[in-house]
């Protein structure tokens, strides 16, 4: 999960033409959650941006 925040936050959110509105995010464990350590585990992650 910190790779892909990492990637969100250094790389695809500096290049996007989208910025933060709010300094948090929501990150969802539901049914396809298997745990850290399962690859075909999924998390849905939610942050607040806008168009710039």
């Amino acid at each position: 999960m910190l790779e892909a925040q990492k990637y969100i936050y250094e790389t695809r959110l500096p290049q996007s033409e989208y910025a933060l509105t709010l300094p948090y995010e929501f990150e969802y464990y539901g049914s396809a959650y298997q745990g850290p350590d399962n690859e075909d585990s999924e998390t849905e992650i939610y942050i607040p941006i806008e168009l710039i």
